[in-house]
């Protein structure tokens, strides 16, 4: 649908091991709040932060559940995520996010907002 090449963009260069490639699917502006982590505002500080996370690398699966188109470029877009250690072993983490999609001149979307909620999964 709407966001499939950002999706399926994100979480390939995400299992890549690339964090500024990751960045670069948000908008300049774009305001961050991560679970576990703090807010952060500006695509130099969300790719700040994903240096951090990957630091202790993850693979990451994403599943696309709905998204709204709000005209005028704009869309939100949620979903569930987990996260699998980096060796294919067992899941590390689950959880849900939510985000609010600009569409850019070239027709591709980026992140401007975004909001997930993670959670450990028992053993």
């Amino acid at each position: 649908g709407t966001m499939t090449d950002l999706i399926e963009g994100y979480a390939r260069h995400w299992n890549l091991g690339h964090p500024s490639m990751v960045a670069d699917y948000y908008t300049e502006d774009a305001r961050v709040a991560s679970s576990d982590s703090p807010v952060v505002t500006g695509r130099e500080a969300v790719a700040s932060q994903l240096e951090g996370l990957f630091e202790n690398p993850s693979q990451l699966t994403l599943h696309d559940v709905a998204t709204w188109e709000l005209g005028e470029g704009w869309a939100l877009d949620g979903g569930w995520y987990q996260m699998d250690a980096p060796d294919g072993g067992d899941p590390m983490q689950a959880g849900t996010y939510l985000i609010l999609c600009k569409q850019a001149e070239d027709g591709s979307w980026q992140i401007h907002w975004a909001v997930s909620n993670g959670h450990p999964l028992a053993d």
